[in-house]
């Protein structure tokens, strides 16, 4: 979706993260106005962001080494990280609601 010379085309859907309507939205008016349909996206949510997932796989990681040395946290955050694969990221990304292509 694009907003300016081309103007809005493909499906005619923008969505606006952070923003709320309200009567004086003239920016979600004036998407509205090129025939395009506005989609509010809710508050942000830990719930639905992949990347949360990620850390708090890393994190459980860190707890059980229980390292007590920077060198042993340096040590333990290599190991945690690897311990991430494809196929975790893209479980997290389908959780999340997002349609992820083969």
């Amino acid at each position: 979706m694009v907003l300016g010379k081309v103007g809005l085309r493909w499906k005619k859907i923008a969505a606006r993260a952070g923003a709320t309507r309200k009567p004086t939205d003239s920016g979600g008016k004036r998407i509205e106005a090129h025939g395009a349909q506005v989609l509010y996206l809710p508050p942000y949510s830990a719930d639905l962001n992949p990347i949360e997932r990620a850390w708090f796989k890393l994190k459980q990681y860190l707890r059980a080494a229980k390292a007590r040395t920077a060198e042993a946290l340096y040590q333990a955050i290599t190991e945690a990280i690897k311990t991430i694969t494809a196929g975790n990221a893209a479980a997290w990304f389908r959780h999340c609601g997002y349609a992820l292509q083969n």
